[in-house]
C-alpha cells in the first residue's frame, strides 16, 4: 500500500554487478536512480566520518605543537621563542609545525574532493538516464538522420549498437557545456522548460560552479564564479572577493547531496513523462519507491522535497498512486516535525470512499489511535489492499504508533503474536583476514569461521 509493490524477483534481486540482460528501459531508469542515491549517500556518510577525523587530527596537531612550545618558552622566560637553526629543538618544532599545516590543509582540500565526487556522480547519473530516455524515444536523437557509410556500418552488429553510437556522439558534445546548459539541453530535447530563477536550480548552479572552483582554482573565488553567480541570492551565493577561499563544511555537503539528487530525479521524471505518457505507472512506481526509501532512511527533508514535486505532477496513473503519494508526503512532513502541515495534507482528502488500509494510514497521520485499532481488524493481511505483519513492524508509517499499547494489543489480536516477538536471523558474511607485509596491512582470505554476532 504505502510501500511500493514489489516487481519481479529477478529485478528485485539484481545488483549493479549482476544486471539481468532482459531488463526493460524503465527498470534501467529505476536502477539509475537507486544507484545515484546510494552513491551520494556513500559519499556524504564518508564525509561525516572523514571530517570528524580531520577535525580531531587538526586539534591534536595543534595541541602537540602547543605542548612542545610552552615548556621551552617557560624555560627561556620570554614571550618569543628563539631556537638555533641546527638544534634538535628546532627540528622537532618544524616537524610538529608541518604536521599542523598538513592537518589544516587536509581539512580544506578533502571536502573539495568530496564535492567534486558528488557532482561527478550527478554527471554519471544524468548521462546514464539520458541514454535510457533516448532508447525510449530514439527519434529525439538529433543525429538520427545522419548518413553512415557502409564501412562505418560494418562495425555494428545491431541497430541498438548504432543508436548507442549516435547517443554517445550527441552526449559528448553536450557535456562540454556548463551544468545548467546540460539541463537546458535535456529540457529542450524532451520538450519542457527549466527556470534558472527557481530556488532549486539557483542552488544547483552555485554548487556546480563551486565544484568548478575546486577543480580549477583551489576553491578560490574567480571572475567566472562571480559572473555565473552574480544574479543568485546572497543566501545561495555569498558575496566574496576575488581570490577569497570558499569553505565547504558538512552542512554544505549535505545540501549539495540533496540538491544534486532532487535536480537529477526531477529532470529525468519530467523528461520521461513528456516522451512516454503511456508509462505513467512505471514513472509513479519509481517516484513512490524513492520517497519510501527516503522515509525508511529517515531522510525527511529530501523526502519532503521529492514529495512536494510529486504532488505537482499531472498524469499520475491511478487514484491509488495519488493516495500513496499523499500518505508518504504527509509522513515526510510529520516525521520532520511539521505536524500541522502533515495533517493538512491528508485532511484535504475525503478518505470515506477509500479502502480500509488508506483510511488506517490517514488515521495514523492524525494520531487517531482508536480508529487505527478498529481499522486494523478489517484491513486484510495480504493483497494489494492489505498490510502484513512485516508492514506493521517495519513501515515508517508506524514508527511512533508502534510504541502505543492500543496498537500493540490490536496487532497481537490480529496476528496471534506480540508485535516485538519476531526474531530476525542476520546472515554473517565472511570477514576478510588482515595480512601485514612490509608494514602494509592488506585484506586477503576470508575467515572461514567468523565470530557470531550476539
Amino acid at each position: 500500500m504505502i510501500e511500493p509493490a514489489q516487481k519481479t524477483e529477478q529485478a528485485a534481486a539484481a545488483t549493479p554487478a549482476q544486471v539481468p540482460q532482459n531488463k526493460s528501459t524503465d527498470e534501467l531508469l529505476s536502477d539509475n536512480a537507486n544507484a545515484f542515491l546510494l552513491k551520494l549517500d556513500a559519499l556524504f556518510e564518508t564525509a561525516n566520518r572523514i571530517m570528524l577525523i580531520m577535525m580531531n587530527s587538526k586539534r591534536r596537531a595543534q595541541e602537540n605543537l602547543h605542548s612542545y612550545i610552552q615548556p621551552l618558552m617557560h624555560a627561556k622566560k620570554g614571550k618569543t621563542l628563539t631556537l638555533n637553526a641546527g638544534s634538535n629543538e628546532y627540528q622537532e618544532y618544524l616537524k610538529l609545525k608541518t604536521a599542523r599545516e598538513k592537518a589544516a590543509m587536509a581539512e580544506r582540500i578533502v571536502p573539495q574532493s568530496l564535492l567534486i565526487s558528488m557532482v561527478s556522480q550527478y554527471d554519471a547519473f544524468l548521462v546514464a538516464a539520458t541514454k535510457n530516455l533516448f532508447l525510449l524515444k530514439p527519434e529525439k536523437i538529433r543525429t538520427a538522420e545522419r548518413t553512415i557509410s557502409v564501412k562505418d556500418l560494418a562495425k555494428f552488429t545491431s541497430i541498438e549498437e548504432v543508436l548507442q553510437e549516435l547517443i554517445e556522439d550527441e552526449l559528448d558534445e553536450v557535456l562540454r557545456g556548463s551544468h545548467l546548459s546540460q539541463i537546458q539541453w535535456v529540457a529542450k530535447k524532451f520538450d519542457f522548460q527549466v527556470d534558472p530563477k527557481e530556488p532549486l536550480i539557483e542552488k544547483f548552479i552555485e554548487i556546480t560552479e563551486r565544484r568548478n572552483l575546486c577543480v580549477h582554482n583551489e576553491g578560490l573565488v574567480s571572475k567566472q564564479y562571480k559572473d555565473k553567480t552574480k544574479d543568485l541570492t546572497r543566501e545561495i551565493a555569498p558575496l566574496k572577493e576575488l581570490g577569497e577561499h570558499l569553505p565547504i563544511n558538512r552542512m554544505y555537503l549535505q545540501q549539495a547531496r540533496d540538491v544534486l539528487f532532487e535536480t537529477g530525479i526531477r529532470t529525468i521524471q519530467i523528461a520521461w513523462r513528456k516522451i512516454r505518457p503511456d508509462q505513467n505507472a512505471e514513472q509513479d512506481y519509481l517516484l513512490i519507491t524513492i520517497i519510501f526509501e527516503l522515509l525508511v532512511r529517515e531522510d525527511y527533508t529530501l523526502a519532503r522535497n521529492i514529495s512536494d514535486f510529486g504532488s505537482s505532477i499531472r498524469g499520475v496513473a491511478s487514484e491509488v498512486n495519488k493516495l500513496k503519494m499523499c500518505i508518504n508526503r504527509a509522513q515526510a512532513y510529520k516525521w520532520s516535525g511539521k505536524e500541522e502541515e502533515s495533517k493538512a495534507i491528508v485532511n484535504k482528502i475525503d478518505w470515506g470512499a477509500s479502502s480500509a488500509n488508506f483510511r488506517l494510514a490517514a488515521a495514523v497521520i492524525n494520531d487517531d489511535y482508536e480508529s487505527v485499532a478498529k481499522l486494523m481488524e478489517i484491513v486484510p493481511k495480504d493483497g494489494e489492499d492489505g498490510i502484513d505483519a512485516a508492514g506493521y513492524r517495519l513501515w515508517p508509517l508506524f514508527k511512533e504508533i508502534r510504541k502505543v499499547p492500543i496498537f500493540q494489543k490490536a496487532f497481537e489480536a490480529k496476528f496471534g503474536e506480540p508485535l516485538l516477538a519476531k526474531k530476525v536471523d542476520i546472515p554473517v558474511e565472511p570477514i576478510a583476514e588482515p595480512v601485514v607485509s612490509d608494514g602494509i596491512e592488506t585484506l586477503q582470505k576470508p575467515v572461514t569461521n567468523p565470530p557470531a554476532i550476539n
